[in-house]
């Protein structure tokens, strides 16, 4: 039996480095494993510490990257999504950064800000071009990610946690990647992003839908633990969005997560997903929650989900 991981030798859509050997794939674009070296080698550079909650941060927003950033970290490397967004998010990037100058760029969730530094270094955007807000919860991560990101801007401004402390500043582009599925109140957020969209801008969310691979695994784990999925998807994003009279439009993001079928990877990728809600999922049930996607020694999943844009007027 081969022990090369599924990402590299059943490739779809987005090929990408071997995350287990780096071993790169047979007429893999050189695009590509930039991407992806530029992703792992800031998240390296930076050597994230577990970071507990701050004060002031809702007890209502369910994961705490910074307490699960090992495992966030481990999905990452056995997962092509981040050269799918990019190649998605660039396009919208280069047309608005030759349209405005400087483009102004609001990035919600930012994180330690190694995706936003992949996405700009892809789309070759001069610094002097690009006036860049980071909105973070956890603040070690957001002076992080103000300082990695720094060279890459004429100007950087970590704005804090809350949407709402922007005052009245428009972007032409407003980024919320993977990190609205667990503010307390969407709507509040998605209203407050769409009111700081410059004329002509776009504002694009990253969330996955209800037929994901994972968001099913979420849905079936909560469902064994008797709860309901406290998570925002893209579909309530969608939601708020149509009452708010805008007409979303979807994006599609075809992915590929592959990672050894044992019991240590599959707790790594269950805490990545359910945080300290995992405690109240059993353990057996948890495990078999992998069951249809396990062949071969590996737990495999063909994935998708949209980033929903919303194209402001000009």
């Amino acid at each position: 039996m081969s022990n090369r991981s599924p990402l590299e030798v059943e490739p779809v859509t987005i090929w990408v480095i071997s995350p287990l050997n780096g071993a790169c794939a047979e007429n893999q674009p050189p695009l590509w494993l930039a991407y992806h070296t530029v992703y792992r080698r800031a998240i390296a550079r930076i050597g994230v510490d577990r970071v507990k909650k701050e004060p002031g941060m809702s007890d209502d927003v369910g994961v705490d990257y910074g307490v699960i950033q090992d495992d966030y970290d481990f999905f990452l490397a056995h997962s092509n999504e981040t050269a799918a967004q990019v190649a998605r998010i660039r396009p919208h990037l280069v047309m608005l950064a030759h349209r405005s100058s400087p483009l102004r760029m609001l990035d919600v969730g930012c994180g330690i800000g190694a995706f936003t530094e992949a996405l700009l270094r892809a789309a070759d955007v001069q610094a002097r071009r690009l006036d860049l807000t980071l909105v973070e919860p956890v603040a070690a991560h957001l002076a992080r990610a103000a300082r990695l990101l720094e060279p890459l801007a004429c100007r950087v401004t970590p704005a804090g946690a809350d949407v709402a402390a922007l005052g009245e500043d428009r972007f032409d582009l407003i980024l919320a990647n993977h990190s609205l599925y667990y503010v307390p109140d969407a709507a509040r957020t998605l209203r407050a992003l769409l009111r700081r969209l410059a004329p002509g801008g776009r504002l694009i969310v990253a969330l996955l839908d209800r037929t994901n691979p994972l968001a099913r695994i979420w849905q079936a784990g909560f469902a064994a633990a008797g709860v309901p999925c406290p998570f925002n998807l893209a579909e309530d994003a969608e939601a708020i969005l149509h009452a708010e009279g805008r007409i979303p439009v979807r994006e599609t993001v075809h992915y590929r997560i592959a990672f050894p079928d044992d019991g240590r990877c599959t707790r790594r990728i269950l805490r990545f997903l359910f945080g300290d809600h995992l405690s109240a999922v059993p353990d057996e049930q948890a495990q078999a929650l992998f069951d249809a996607y396990r062949r071969g020694g590996w737990v495999t999943l063909d994935a998708a989900y949209p980033h929903v844009v919303v194209r402001a007027s000009p």
